[in-house]
């Protein structure tokens, strides 16, 4: 145990900024949570323990420049460097409380347990050994344009 303990601890940089002890989502109400994440945000980074140098060298080429939106209607628009993708979403209960998005389609940036601190958000999907993915929110609040 210990052994496990050492391990998963030798993981986490501490640079990285701790968004879970400034509003983390099992700390809101549903409503409030919503209001926050309404709007364009940037994907900024990717950590993920098992990625090697080049993994996270080549995950940051690849999302370098994505923006998801949040529309106040639960739609989305993902706006990538092949293109923009529009979704549908809605926050879900995940585990312990917290809430998650649920997009449809699919938008795997954004899977995870929810965090946001101010115009910080983070997708954090480590706890079940997936990646924690940062963003910085560019643009506040959103009613879909017509």
């Amino acid at each position: 145990m210990l052994l496990l303990t050492t391990t998963f601890f030798s993981c986490i940089d501490n640079s990285l900024p701790d968004l879970s002890e400034c509003t983390a989502s099992g700390s809101l109400e549903k409503s409030d949570l919503e209001i926050k994440l309404l709007g364009t945000w940037e994907w900024q980074f990717t950590v993920c323990c098992p990625e090697s140098t080049d993994g996270m060298l080549k995950n940051s080429i690849e999302n370098a420049g994505t923006k998801i939106t949040f529309y106040d209607d639960g739609t989305g628009m993902k706006e990538e460097k092949s293109g923009t993708t529009d979704f549908s979403w809605t926050l879900k209960t995940t585990d312990f409380n917290y809430y998650g998005i649920e997009t449809d389609p699919t938008v795997f940036l954004t899977s995870g347990r929810l965090f946001i601190c101010g115009d910080q958000l983070l997708a954090n999907d480590s706890y079940r050994d997936g990646a924690d993915k940062y963003f910085k929110k560019i643009k506040d609040g959103y009613i879909k344009p017509k």
